[in-house]
């Protein structure tokens, strides 16, 4: 009986441990990145189980990693002013534009996913009304529809401005 117990509590802790490691990588990875916000696909979803506890169903305060929301988007695109860090220094041009499509490629991937999760947003407003506590999961689900319409707005903002520093590369001599 003692063996079917442990062989018991094993299968229940593998998956739970290998969960906990992905969480985990991703949020390193979201830190090397230097991302400022997270889009809900990477955010679990609601929890819906009447075990849950009230830490778990605790509302929670802004993050501390989440900007202050700029007082005006500039209406131009500045190109002397990169989207995300400035670029290393490079041995010469074909590295230089290379360097700017390889950005280009990221961000364009990066606003897939987050359109991924803009569809999957209805079907987790859905779990979050029929959860324990609907009120916390609805604020909950507002502040990530909110954190990923200001990451597709961002994406697409790199988007269009390396898009528009790859044609003037192009354009030079």
């Amino acid at each position: 009986m003692g063996q079917a117990s442990n062989e018991s509590n094993r299968s229940v802790r593998t998956p739970v441990l290998v969960l906990t490691v992905i969480v985990a990588v991703g949020a390193a990875v979201a830190l090397m990145r230097g991302d400022e916000e997270e889009s809900p696909a990477a955010e679990p979803a609601p929890a819906s189980s009447s075990r849950a506890t009230a830490r778990e169903q605790a509302p929670r305060g802004p993050s501390p990693r989440t900007p202050a929301p700029s007082a005006e988007e500039p209406t131009e695109l500045d190109l002397s002013r990169p989207p995300d860090s400035p670029p290393p220094s490079f041995a010469s041009r074909v590295s230089e534009k290379e360097w700017y499509e390889q950005r280009l490629q990221s961000a364009r991937r990066d606003l897939r996913s987050q359109l991924a999760a803009r569809e999957r947003m209805p079907s987790l407003r859905e779990k979050a009304e029929q959860a324990v506590h609907p009120e916390v999961n609805l604020r909950e689900w507002e502040a990530a529809s909110e954190r990923l319409e200001r990451n597709i707005a961002r994406s697409e903002h790199k988007i269009e401005w390396y898009e528009a520093k790859l044609a003037e590369m192009n354009h030079d001599p």
